[in-house]
């Protein structure tokens, strides 16, 4: 589960156009964080990658990637510097669990990861 951060600000502050563009930037980047998996765009902001093959096989590296481009960038857009932010959760499907309660679990780890960004990179109220 991903999620990017203070879209609502750079929304209010500068526009949709380039709150958009965090959105966009996102699914540019997760395909080639997560080659060997699936990548959703699942609405609004969020994203959900159901990891296989060789990501899966190494989802710690895969997660120090993530961490590296998306826990916090400023990228340029029409003038604008923009703080890219995503935050993310995982969950490994258990057995006899049903799919909701994993995405569950995935979302409580990235509400988590979000706190930890935000309280790292001094985002509250940004």
């Amino acid at each position: 589960m991903m999620d990017v951060n203070n879209l609502k600000n750079t929304n209010d502050r500068y526009g949709h156009r380039y709150g958009c563009h965090l959105v966009v930037h996102c699914g540019e980047v997760l395909p080639a964080i997560f080659p060997n998996s699936k990548v959703f765009h699942v609405g609004g902001d969020e994203f959900v990658a159901i990891l296989q093959g060789e990501d899966l096989k190494n989802l710690s590296a895969c997660l120090e990637e993530f961490d590296r481009q998306c826990e916090y960038q400023l990228i340029e857009f029409e003038g604008k510097t923009l703080i890219f932010s995503v935050a993310r959760g995982y969950a490994i499907y258990d057995k006899g669990e049903r799919f909701q309660e994993t995405i569950q679990r995935a979302d409580k780890d990235m509400y988590r990861h979000k706190m930890a960004i935000k309280a790292k990179h001094n985002l509250k109220g940004r």
